[in-house]
């Protein structure tokens, strides 16, 4: 019989809530009473928990929310060292081979308070899990509608509704963040995928469902790694992959695998961010496309650049302005590259390349072109000018600028919105003491306790 191990996590639970054996047995028990149950746990049960001990269910869950309510922090049974922990996220990729049922019972793991503590743990990988190399042999299996119906189910109307709520969640958080919009994502595609992608439908209908759903979880991806979980983010993503994969559609893997890139280059996994660029350029039969080609060279540069390859990474950007002239796309999320996007992708290839004049050129257009309903990426790009200005002495602009970023910030719930404020206060430090940059400093500082 294995000998039982002392439960560290229980003890570094009750030293952090400065409670006694006593308490946390009356706190259980108190619990328990609210639930229709009754305890009578005592300092001594406790003591025998501390040592290996685990009680039955539901009594670690008792734990753990006594813990929680007293802390002010969302702890969960396997937190307390009572049951052992489970790998959500290992679990769903596992639940089941059909690629719709897994976005949707990762969504709902999401959305549940218990699982979605377990499930944003999940480390960001960098071997093959996302299968980034397109095959042409995958694609939806035909599925013919049920007997006796008459009719397919789903529509192209169905398929237009799901691109419609692409543009709805792009757009929001773009204006308020994807800390603030993600959950409610995930609540949609919970309860949305699952009624949608279950009707029956032709084959071209299913495919157009596909397609709007892998841009869906693109954009819950996306803004997952801007709510700081990295991890989750890189599942999610690999689940539009592979949603974009069985639609059959090039443009929406190209355009993951590129978004994957600009994540694996944030995390400072610089030859994977750029292996996942050339896997983007290597789909095929996407080179009638100006718009697409643009963006997708745009980040080759930048991952060039990040790898000190730079004459790789000029040439990648003259191609991508001349592809990026001969553009013509509708507007849209996933249809159009703005001309403000391909103008801030050049200033991170250039700012990668230490040629600070041309990322500050590049970065003046990219706020010309910002459509202002636009607020994060606009916030972003007035944060990143002010930077490169404030590294030459240029305090007055810098700090003009700096002030437009920061009358953004409030609207915006977003990790990179929160990383740009704190590079702002180190920046601060390092400048003149004159009263402009006294009051920016006074500003961003109550900001960032408010």
């Amino acid at each position: 019989m294995p000998q039982r191990q002392p439960n560290v996590s229980l003890a570094a639970l009750l030293a952090e809530n400065h409670w006694t054996a006593g308490q946390l047995a009356r706190a259980v028990n108190a619990m328990a009473t609210a639930h229709g149950m009754r305890l009578m746990y005592d300092r001594t049960t406790i003591a025998h928990w501390l040592t290996g001990t685990r009680p039955r269910p539901p009594v670690p869950e008792l734990v753990a929310a006594a813990f929680s309510r007293h802390g002010g922090r969302s702890i969960t049974a396997a937190d307390t060292g009572l049951i052992d922990r489970v790998d959500v996220a290992a679990a769903v990729e596992r639940s089941s081979p059909n690629i719709t049922h897994r976005l949707i019972d990762l969504c709902r793991a999401d959305i549940d308070p218990t699982r979605h503590v377990e499930l944003i743990r999940a480390i960001y990988t960098t071997d093959d899990r996302d299968a980034s190399a397109w095959d042409s042999r995958i694609g939806p299996a035909h599925e013919d509608s049920p007997s006796g119906s008459g009719r397919f189910g789903a529509t192209p109307t169905d398929a237009q509704t799901l691109r419609e709520m692409a543009d709805v969640f792009a757009e929001l958080a773009e204006r308020n963040g994807g800390i603030l919009v993600r959950c409610a994502l995930a609540a949609f595609l919970a309860e949305g995928a699952d009624r949608f992608l279950n009707l029956p439908a032709s084959e071209a209908v299913r495919r157009e469902m596909l397609t709007g759903t892998a841009q869906l979880t693109h954009l819950l991806a996306s803004m997952t790694a801007d709510s700081d979980h990295p991890g989750l983010a890189q599942r999610y993503f690999g689940t539009a992959l592979e949603l974009a994969r069985e639609a059959g559609d090039r443009r929406m893997f190209a355009i993951t695998l590129r978004t994957m890139s600009v994540q694996a280059l944030r995390l400072g996994h610089r030859p994977r961010a750029l292996g996942l660029a050339e896997a983007a350029l290597a789909v095929p039969d996407l080179t009638h496309d100006p718009s697409i080609q643009s963006f997708l060279l745009g980040q080759r540069a930048l991952a060039s650049a990040a790898v000190h390859r730079p004459a790789a990474a000029r040439a990648d950007l003259a191609l991508a302005e001349d592809r990026h002239e001969h553009a013509d796309g509708l507007p849209g999320v996933f249809r159009a590259y703005s001309t403000a996007g391909f103008q801030y992708q050049r200033a991170l290839a250039f700012d990668a390349m230490d040629e600070g004049g041309n990322a500050r050129a590049s970065l003046r257009a990219a706020v010309r072109e910002r459509d202002p309903r636009r607020r994060r990426a606009l916030a972003l790009t007035q944060a990143r000018l002010a930077a490169s200005l404030a590294r030459v002495g240029e305090v007055e602009a810098a700090c003009s600028h700096w002030h437009l970023y920061l009358d953004a910030y409030p609207h915006l719930r977003s990790v990179e919105i929160q990383r740009a404020l704190a590079r702002l206060l180190r920046t601060m430090r390092r400048m003149p003491r004159v009263p402009e940059v006294l009051a920016l400093q006074e500003r961003a500082e109550s900001l960032a306790h408010g």
